[in-house]
């Protein structure tokens, strides 16, 4: 007579076999590009007679970018005033909005990108008045952000280490203290950025309030910079 297999032992193999299939053929993950950013500045307006301006540029920097920043480009600009500016640009040219505030104050610009991956270049001018804080360029895909100006404003730190392509940098007369120099040099050092046919990577970050030369790690990082082909302007 042939051995029978017990009812409970059938149902504990099926059992097992069930979940090992679950285990060796999970649902692959998918990892969807980034759509949208938003980058986020604090403004103190004191200087009615003047607007704050940003400016947004999406036009190929140089002839090794064509074909990667023609992306139709769109979003919104909230002036913390209870204005919002909508903007629609074709895949040539730039954004440039600007707005006058009606009364002195602490604002919070929110800026919203539909595409960030179209953005090669940021700015805020707002001098005489003064940009606080900015927070939220890693949200823009790091091998395309080239060119950020941010000068006569009283920020303290600011992040890059996220945009790896960067090659100018206009960040003269900020209140950076000698870390938060050491720190963006040594984010641009890591970056490999070299120098190229587009020109000399470029990086002014000196007249700090107070003075701030870069001292230790950030002291290496110039060295490294410059040997790079880097023009490197510090105090």
């Amino acid at each position: 007579m042939k051995n029978l297999i017990p009812l409970s032992l059938m149902i504990s193999v099926l059992l097992t076999a069930c979940m090992k299939d679950s285990l060796i053929e999970p649902k692959p993950k998918t990892n969807s590009a980034k759509t949208s950013g938003t980058i986020t500045a604090i403004i103190n307006k004191q200087m009615m007679s003047q607007a704050v301006q940003v400016l947004i540029n999406h036009i190929p920097l140089n002839e090794q970018d064509t074909g990667i920043n023609m992306i139709p480009f769109s979003g919104s600009i909230s002036w913390g005033d209870e204005t919002v500016d909508n903007f629609i640009d074709s895949a040539e040219g730039a954004v440039l909005h600007g707005h006058m505030y009606q009364s002195p104050g602490i604002y919070t610009i929110t800026i919203n990108l539909d595409k960030p991956n179209g953005m090669s270049s940021f700015t805020i001018q707002s001098n005489p008045d003064q940009l606080l804080s900015l927070s939220g360029l890693e949200n823009i895909p790091g091998n395309l952000l080239k060119y950020i100006v941010l000068q006569n404003t009283q920020l303290t730190t600011i992040d890059i280490s996220a945009n790896t392509s960067l090659t100018s940098l206009y960040l003269r007369n900020n209140n950076f203290s000698t870390t938060a120099v050491n720190n963006i040099l040594i984010a641009l050092d890591n970056s490999g950025v070299q120098a190229g046919p587009w020109g000399v990577p470029y990086i002014d970050i000196s007249h700090q309030q107070p003075l701030a030369a870069p001292s230790g790690l950030g002291s290496t990082a110039k060295l490294n910079l410059i040997a790079k082909g880097w023009t490197v302007i510090t105090d």
